[in-house]
């Protein structure tokens, strides 16, 4: 499972058309909180997408209407597509929701979009790189021993001289965390076919060096240890909150016997 995340209006979509050479999900701005799982099928009468809890197979082509989705909408919203192209692949494909979240929010965000992740492609914004969220995230992949490679969008919005001194940057930064993460610099172009067989090769290359038997057994402890620390948290909440109720009975006593 092979999971695009990125900062809103990243370019997450755009990278995932143009690996499946095929204009598939919206490019436009979306919800922050809309996520697509992509997989392949057999039966072209399938191709299509459902929204969850939905049992309605829509057109592909609706996914391109722009009422489809309102923006209002706080409610996480999850869209499973078929088809055909990704059916002789061994994959599936994730655009989650996008890393956006406040100081406060940032590790239950990074939790919720590690969940049945195996490989991240980290999508960069080359004219903002590297957030604060982004490199929070950065770290947890790794921390978590979760293989990531960064597609470096929008390279095509730079002036030429530019381009190297954010690849450099980026690089640099990623360096910090682990050298074995691929920078892959991309265009948002559908006809710019710029790098997109490096970003193939890279991700390629990543599954092909992952234990992914290792990385899931990572993800249950992970998963183990918070449940495990917030029984622990609640309990020591449950020993204060008696501690202080006793001192208080305490009090409460001694000045009846006053």
């Amino acid at each position: 499972k092979i999971a695009f995340i990125g900062s809103p209006n990243s370019g997450k979509s755009s990278s995932i058309n143009q690996l499946l050479d095929l204009q598939l999900l919206p490019v436009t701005v979306l919800s922050r909180h809309i996520q697509f799982y992509i997989q392949g099928d057999d039966d072209k009468n399938k191709e299509g997408f459902l929204l969850a809890d939905d049992q309605i197979l829509y057109p592909l082509e609706d996914m391109h209407k722009n009422d489809l989705f309102p923006e209002s909408s706080e409610a996480l919203v999850s869209i499973y597509l078929c088809h055909q192209r990704l059916t002789n692949n061994s994959f599936h494909l994730m655009e989650k929701r996008a890393l956006d979240a406040t100081e406060e929010e940032l590790k239950d965000v990074t939790n919720s979009l590690l969940e049945e992740t195996d490989c991240v492609v980290l999508v960069i914004d080359a004219l903002m790189p590297l957030k604060r969220a982004e490199a929070y995230f950065l770290s947890e992949c790794v921390r978590r021993s979760i293989p990531v490679v960064i597609a470096l969008s929008k390279i095509d919005k730079l002036l030429p001289e530019e381009l190297e001194d954010v690849i450099t940057y980026i690089t640099n930064h990623a360096n910090l965390y682990s050298t074995s993460i691929k920078v892959i610099p991309t265009s948002i172009k559908f006809s710019d076919e710029s790098n997109i067989s490096d970003l193939k090769t890279a991700i390629q290359g990543t599954i092909d060096e992952t234990d992914i038997v290792s990385v899931r057994t990572q993800q249950v402890a992970h998963t183990l240890l918070e449940v495990l620390d917030v029984i622990r948290s609640a309990a020591q909440t449950g020993l204060e909150a008696e501690k202080k109720n006793e001192l208080e009975r305490d009090l409460e006593f001694k000045q009846r016997q006053q």
